[in-house]
């Protein structure tokens, strides 16, 4: 139906008049800003955030906007602690709300924060100033109770939490190029990572929200590693609030380290392109939560999970699995004589690899700190861990299982069994968080420990020890978890039995021929008849044992063997007795032995010696017993020394003792004291010291 020109002039005029109503709303919105100034209402905004603070908040010029969303914008903000340093400071702030949402009843609210600075503060007291910002609820109540201002608490409805409006409210949180400073003020350390960006979209009381967090490392932490590359973290969290302080829900976390690199300056490296992941999940409901956590680099693989009843009342059990961790990837790396690459230490370090990792944070601090945390006196968890392999200088550990607890800071393991060298391990231990200093104790058992292994490994410490299958038994306790203070405070005693033992690198024959050929050459300095008696060449003698034992303790960070005994395979070896020291702190060996040759292997007995008439069969040997070779050892561990001077003494004593001997039996007693006297001239005062009684006199 065709419309007149009257009908049509009067829907234009309609559709104008629309248009101009929209259009002075619109104006009108748009103006708001200029009539209305949001910027007075500050200081009543700052007033309601305070009683919730330790601190000061300060808040920039307030600006409003109503273009497509109402919009309310902050020039700049910063927290301040009690003493007025910075903790957070951002160049602006902004909430925006969309108009469509609030019509729709479901408002969608975003905050967002460009290029805040955030500095975190550990202090000597190990509290951390960011978690100290916020007053407890019973202080902060009673600060609103005696003020004359309404509070935020007061103010709302409590109703309200339970309304369709805010259930299906929605908040997303924005963070752009934030940069964060880690200060430890106990330690004097500092890290800092930039260009911080953090993403919580759609965060709700009930459904789905987003969870981005992404940064471009270059970071150098304080400790000596350093992280560079991208790091992402994406998550999802689910969930709603079945009331005001009751969340049900779950949290998935999950990380690509693929192109992260990972450097501790000689220790541990991962370069880009080298797989890696984490992943976690999180789950609560009203009867318990639970947790899974997975986390993968190269040399490390381990999987956490947790089945608990509450996170501020931890009680329930605690499961480690890891398919393989291979500790040598974090050991610092030598270069093919053994010693450490040049960027591993600095000149002045030490060279030893427990001192490189000795890092400057006490750990017995941590331990203090941790005594602090309100679950440590509410926890009661169930510990277990499988291990299938773990690998340390070449040393593989298998099949490690252990079962334990943890109540109110004191750990238990009631049982630890585990495999190494081809042997069997079972342990116990006791450690006590609570005390001033954390306390431990433990014992430990070892069957059938094939340790040729260890001494093929990688331990500098090992391979200067033996072969054979070993058994050990130890119990021992300390206190401090610092490794000089730990080593000092330790003590302990056991025993150790090594079937079939054989030295790996300390040569007993070599060493009492070497000793036995200096000691001769000053024997026949006393003795001139010997010169020109050579001694019957003797090829190398291998010591094989049959058993070597001893009881042992550890005390003061010494290890004391007194009564180390190794008997010899009959015919094929040296009996071996005496004491032997070892400083765990130092490494420094001393050694005292009484090497014998019951089978005279070193054709040392046979040594003669005859003058005027009389004759001495066995010059070194002491009446019908064994020739005694005492041997002296120093240096360390790693370089044992080995000193004859003992060795010599005791030879020049035996054989002039057997030589006046036979003189006194040839000539009268006053022959001997003469030969005495010429004997005491060309020795010496050592020698005179040794003499005295042999002669009578």
């Amino acid at each position: 139906m065709q419309q007149t020109p009257a009908k049509s002039s009067l829907l234009k005029k309609l559709g104008l008049f629309f248009l101009s109503v929209i259009g002075l709303v619109v104006l009108f919105l748009a103006t708001i800003p200029f009539w209305f100034n949001i910027d007075r209402y500050r200081p009543q905004l700052v007033a309601q955030v305070r009683p919730y603070l330790k601190g000061e908040i300060e808040l920039g010029r307030l600006s409003l906007s109503f273009w497509g969303k109402f919009r309310v914008g902050v020039d700049g903000l910063e927290l301040k602690d009690t003493l007025g340093n910075s903790l957070v400071a951002a160049k602006s702030m902004a909430v925006e709300i969309p108009v469509s949402s609030i019509w729709s009843g479901a408002p969608s609210m975003t905050f967002v924060l460009n290029s805040p600075s955030i500095n975190v503060v550990k202090d000597e007291k190990e509290k951390i100033n960011l978690l100290d910002l916020v007053k407890s609820p019973a202080s902060t109540d009673q600060e609103t109770k005696n003020s004359t201002e309404p509070s935020l608490k007061t103010t709302l409805d409590r109703d309200a939490f339970n309304s369709d409006f805010l259930t299906h409210a929605k908040v997303t949180v924005q963070i752009s190029k934030a940069r964060v400073v880690y200060n430890d003020l106990s330690t004097k350390s500092r890290s800092e990572v930039t260009s911080v960006n953090f993403v919580a979209k759609d965060i709700s009381l009930s459904g789905q929200s987003q969870l981005k967090v992404s940064a471009d490392l270059d970071t150098q932490l304080s400790n000596g590693w350093s992280l560079k590359g991208p790091l992402e973290i994406l998550g999802v969290i689910k969930g709603n609030w079945v009331q005001e302080d009751s969340w049900q829900g779950s949290v998935a976390l999950k990380s690509n380290l693929k192109e992260l690199r990972i450097d501790s300056n000689g220790g541990y490296k991962k370069d880009r392109g080298i797989p890696g992941s984490f992943q976690a999940e999180f789950n609560r409901s009203q009867e318990a939560m639970t947790a899974n956590c997975q986390f993968e680099i190269p040399g490390v693989d381990l999987e956490v999970k947790a089945n608990l009843d509450s996170l501020e009342k931890p009680r329930g059990e605690l499961l480690f699995h890891s398919k393989k961790i291979d500790l040598d990837a974090f050991w610092p790396k030598t270069n093919s004589n053994g010693t450490l690459t040049p960027t591993t230490l600095n000149a002045s370090s030490k060279t030893s690899q427990d001192k490189f990792y000795q890092g400057k944070e006490s750990l017995d601090k941590n331990v203090r700190a941790l005594r602090e945390n309100p679950w440590m006196n509410e926890s009661d968890l169930v510990l277990k861990a499988e291990i299938r392999e773990m690998k340390s200088k070449g040393i593989v550990i298998s099949d490690v299982l252990i079962q334990g607890s943890f109540k109110k800071g004191l750990m238990k393991i009631d049982q630890a069994k585990l495999k190494v060298l081809e042997g069997s391990v079972i342990a116990s231990a006791q450690v006590n968080l609570m005390s001033s200093l954390p306390t431990y104790t433990g014992q430990v058992e070892v069957k059938e420990a094939q340790l040729g292994q260890a001494v093929n490994s990688q331990s500098p410490l090992l391979k200067n020890t033996v072969y054979g299958k070993g058994y050990f038994k130890f119990a021992g306790s300390g206190s401090s978890f610092d490794p000089e203070n730990a080593k000092s405070r330790f003590v302990g005693q056991g025993n150790f039995k090594i079937e079939g033992a054989k030295f790996s690198t300390l040569d007993v024959g070599q060493m009492v021929t070497q000793g036995l050929g200096q000691s001769m050459i000053k024997i026949i300095e006393k003795l001139p008849p010997l010169k020109g008696q050579s001694l019957e060449k003797v090829g190398s003698i291998k010591s094989e044992y049959e058993v070597m034992s001893a009881d042992f303790t550890i005390a003061q960070g010494v290890f004391k063997a007194p009564r180390f005994l190794a008997k010899p395979v009959p015919n094929q070896g040296l009996e071996l007795v005496g004491s032997t020291e070892l400083d765990l702190r130092t490494c420094a060996l001393k050694a005292d032995w009484q090497i014998q040759d019951p089978y005279n292997l070193t054709r040392a007995r046979d040594i003669k010696f005859e003058q005027g008439g009389f004759k001495v069969e066995h010059l070194l040997a002491e009446g019908n017993k064994p020739v005694v070779f005492p041997v002296q050892i120093g240096g360390t561990c790693e370089s044992p020394k080995v000193n004859y001077e003992a060795m010599t003494t005791h030879f020049l004593k035996v054989a002039l003792n057997n030589a006046s001997k036979g003189a006194v039996q040839k000539a009268t007693q006053e022959v001997g004291k003469k030969l005495q006297e010429e004997l005491g001239k060309r020795a010496g005062q050592q020698l005179k010291d040794a003499l005295k009684g042999i002669f009578g006199n």
